[in-house]
């Protein structure tokens, strides 16, 4: 019979250890974040065995959150009853699709990141009965851990009442325009900023600090010197914003993409502060008592060079 000699029998159980250690400590640890998003994921395609008490209660959880969908206030209901003392930011889906984009639910989540003591709204202009983004697990997860994140529902019949445009018939005016997304968005920040006051941003902003420290009062340029209403913030009723909002009943233009939007901005603050866009930019003075940023502090990236940017950035990796 053969036999066993003690040096094999070492050496094996050596081996066996050292199979052990590399399988052990060379199997990445999941972060615990990831693997709970790993879960709900499973959790709402297949359901987990039930094997015990933990595992049956995390199911329960898990397949609850998947089925329930998010919850969208109405805009006037919450707004009106806000609390004031908290720092607004909005944000503004206008489709009526009901629906969002990753890139747009990155815009929403870095905000309210890196604003944790701001209430970050999300107005959806006249969406379905039932928007498919409620259901969107991104979207799930977005409101699961950012608190404050609020998903509201604008319905334009009834909310501009108040403001210069209260009998303006803005069905009408955005059904006929040309560029009816884009229209309909212009017209809501406008009123939005004017009826609440806070900080308005475009859905395609990623944002990388908190906002708390801007002035009350802003604009800012975009593409040298040129004023951009894609992210300004106001105080609730500034006389500037009531301009903007009288300008767009008086001369809205359904025709022409900016008429409505950067240059509606333009021809208010020209007037306001009696200079143009250039010598304000040259002089770098606020235009009565709103702070002008320079493009550089939200628009780094102009929108014709985002490709060419992304591309070089990619090359770089």
């Amino acid at each position: 019979m053969f036999e066993l000699k003690p040096v094999y029998v070492i050496m094996g159980i050596i081996l066996g250890i050292q199979i052990l250690y590399l399988f052990y400590f060379n199997v990445p640890q999941s972060d615990p974040l990831e693997q709970e998003e790993l879960n709900l994921n499973i959790s709402c395609t297949t359901p987990e065995p039930k094997s015990s008490t933990t595992t049956q209660q995390r199911s329960l959880e898990n397949l609850l959150f998947c089925q329930h969908p998010a919850e969208i206030g109405n805009a006037l209901d919450i707004l009106d009853s806000r609390n004031e003392s908290r720092k607004s930011i909005f944000f503004i889906e206008s489709s009526r699709r009901g629906t969002i984009t990753a890139r747009q639910i990155c815009a929403v989540e870095s905000t309210a990141r890196h604003n944790p003591e701001a209430d970050v709204f999300l107005l959806l202009l006249d969406p379905p009965e039932d928007p498919g983004l409620a259901k969107d697990k991104p979207v799930l997860t977005l409101l699961r851990h950012h608190s404050n994140v609020q998903l509201l529902r604008v319905q334009s019949a009834t909310f501009y009442a108040n403001t210069p445009l209260q009998e303006w018939s803005i069905a009408n005016r955005i059904n006929t325009s040309v560029h009816p997304i884009e229209h309909a968005s212009d017209i809501l920040r406008v009123v939005t900023i004017l009826k609440y006051g806070g900080v308005y941003l475009d859905l395609d902003f990623v944002i990388q600090q908190s906002l708390t420290s801007l002035p009350q009062n802003w604009l800012s340029f975009e593409m040298g010197s040129e004023v951009c209403n894609g992210a300004f913030g106001f105080k609730k009723g500034h006389p500037m914003v009531q301009m903007m909002a009288k300008e767009l009943a008086e001369t809205f233009d359904g025709s022409n993409w900016g008429h409505n939007g950067p240059s509606m901005v333009s021809r208010v603050m020209s007037r306001t502060c009696g200079m143009t866009q250039p010598d304000l930019l040259k002089t770098g003075k606020n235009c009565v008592d709103v702070v002008v940023f320079k493009s550089n502090i939200f628009f780094p990236i102009s929108y014709p060079s985002w490709e060419g940017t992304l591309m070089k950035l990619l090359v770089l990796r």
